[in-house]
């Protein structure tokens, strides 16, 4: 009974301190969004094939809006945007001239620790039908150094 009383306290006790930390498993929104991307190379893997049938690619948000794309020796360059409520924006959207002139790549964005998880909203529609495996790009800023396994497929 007091290894069962026990077990219960620590496992409690892990999923306060989980659920207290405000690291974990974060939509960013505004100006966290904004803070994530604008000015950062991130180092990102999709959970399936990119643009050339590799998994791995890096992306350079520049703060005017430009993005400078590589996957592999395949290179685009693009344009991202936040979008939604002023101050609230939800989505990071990312659009590739050289690819098509109109249509708009949109993520909703996770944060779990230092790693960002992507989310397409057409897919999705909504934040609140988000399944947390159903990642479809997930990275990490190149100068916090590896923060999550991107590496590992």
């Amino acid at each position: 009974m007091i290894r069962v009383l026990a077990a219960l306290i620590i496992a409690a006790c892990s999923t306060a301190a989980y659920a207290q930390d405000s690291t974990r498993w974060v939509q960013l929104k505004g100006d966290a969004l904004r803070e994530a991307y604008s000015g950062q190379t991130l180092d990102l893997v999709y959970n399936d094939k990119g643009f050339t049938n590799i998994a791995h690619h890096t992306e350079m948000h520049f703060p005017d809006g430009r993005t400078d794309y590589r996957e592999g020796e395949f290179r685009l360059n693009g344009h991202w945007k936040l979008v939604g409520a002023p101050g609230l924006e939800d989505q990071i959207c990312y659009r590739y001239p050289q690819l098509d002139e109109t249509r708009q790549h949109c993520f909703f964005i996770f944060r779990d620790g230092r790693c960002l998880y992507g989310y397409p909203s057409r897919y999705y529609g909504h934040v609140k039908n988000i399944i947390p495996e159903g990642w479809r790009s997930k990275g990490a800023n190149r100068e916090d150094g590896p923060s999550c396994d991107i590496l590992i497929s």
